[in-house]
């Protein structure tokens, strides 16, 4: 018995032993090299900026109680064009939003008569009831209200259009009739109690101001000023009885103080690609328009944009990161890099074997740098090369 125990022990101390052999020789073996498969990657240089957005505006005065805005932040507006309604009273304004209600009833029902006329069943309808109140949500998560505001008009047509069948032919004309009178009625009491507000020019609506459209213009171009780009001449709009503004130009300027030391970097480029990290997610092209030097000896790179979107026409100060070059290569880390025979490159594993590939260095950081990729594996280091990061007991070829 005792020597059965004694065989058992004996056999387990062996499988323990073997065990211990596998797993290191195992480990040496995975130790042995370690590697990272060579894969083409951009690269974008970048300097970062504080700008400044210069564009031309004229302000719209006028009486800034009881009125009621015909267009949108950001809207193109004509030279004429009404862009709100000022209301003499408080009763002038209640009659002009129920008008406004009054009005989206009958462009409802007369919604209703085409779709019935176009042969619009009810599952139709349906179908057009969900994809409305999708929309609705998706402009809304987006900050889109004038277009939650038109698609919610759509719906309420198509609800009407689908509740159309409970009533009769007669009793439909006859609630279309009523309330055209009543438009009649309210319509004649707003005309007399309000005036319309119109743009002097034609360009881009904003119910808001800053107070920098007297200094912060195409003017100022002519000899930056450090004071006046620094934002430091402002304008008080407090009791100012400002409407809005017209950015009245189908074009505007980003305006950036250079160091003496960054004049280089912007030298020959027609072009930059532009990140506004707090206020787009997406990039955007300028042209560069210049670099200049003003009175006070100070640089200032001059970018141009046509691109007249509301989040560049309603800011002023913002932080960029701009493109100053672009690279492609085979990204590695600072210790896959050796130099051999004066030649920089890596090693990369063959089989059981490293081969020296070199390599062009053609941009670096702090922790890797990025290697001109040759036209194919045979003529130096390619992609799904195995770069050595380190290991040992690997023959050098």
């Amino acid at each position: 018995m005792k020597e059965h125990s004694a065989r058992g022990a004996g056999v387990a101390i062996l499988l323990v032993f073997a065990a211990f052999l596998i797993f290191n020789i195992w480990n040496g073996l995975t130790e042995k090299i370690n590697y990272i498969e060579a894969s083409s990657v951009t690269v974008e240089e970048l300097v970062s900026l504080d700008t400044v957005f210069v564009r031309d505006q004229i302000v719209i005065r006028g009486n800034t109680d009881n009125i009621e805005y015909l267009v949108q932040n950001g809207d193109k507006v004509a030279a004429n064009q009404a862009v709100c309604i000022y209301f003499r009273s408080d009763d002038a304004l209640d009659n002009y939003r129920k008008l406004v209600e009054i009005q989206k009833e009958i462009a409802a029902i007369e919604a209703v008569d085409a779709m019935i006329s176009s042969g619009t069943d009810s599952v139709k309808l349906d179908g057009l009831v969900y994809t409305y109140l999708g929309d609705i949500l998706t402009n809304a998560d987006s900050g889109r209200l004038a277009q939650v505001s038109d698609t919610y008009d759509s719906l309420r047509q198509v609800i009407v259009a689908r509740d159309s069948g409970l009533y009769s032919k007669d009793i439909f004309a006859d609630k279309l009739s009523e309330l055209k009178n009543r438009e009649a009625v309210y319509d004649s009491l707003v005309d007399r109690d309000s005036e319309t507000v119109v743009s002097p020019c034609s360009g881009y609506f904003f119910s808001s101001t800053d107070g920098y459209e007297d200094t912060l213009n195409s003017d100022c171009l002519t000899d930056i000023s450090a004071e006046v780009i620094a934002g430091e001449i402002h304008t008080d709009t407090d009791g100012q009885n400002i409407i809005g503004t017209v950015v009245d130009s189908f074009y505007w300027h980003l305006v950036a103080p250079l160091e003496d030391s960054m004049l280089y970097d912007f030298r020959g480029k027609s072009s930059l690609k532009l990140y506004f990290p707090e206020l787009l997610s997406n990039n955007s092209q300028f042209a560069v328009e210049s670099i200049t030097k003003s009175s006070e000896g100070k640089h200032y790179l001059v970018l141009k944009s046509t691109v007249m979107i509301p989040e560049y026409l309603s800011t002023r100060f913002q932080p960029v990161d701009i493109v100053l070059n672009t690279y492609t290569g085979i990204k590695v880390p600072i210790e896959a890099l050796h130099q051999k025979d004066g030649k920089w490159g890596v090693y990369c594993l063959e089989g059981a074997s490293a081969k020296f590939k070199p390599a062009n260095i053609i941009y670096q950081t702090d922790s890797y740098y990025l290697l001109e990729m040759a036209e194919n594996a045979s003529k130096g280091l390619y992609i799904y090369d195995k770069i050595i990061l380190g290991g040992k007991d690997f023959e050098v070829k």
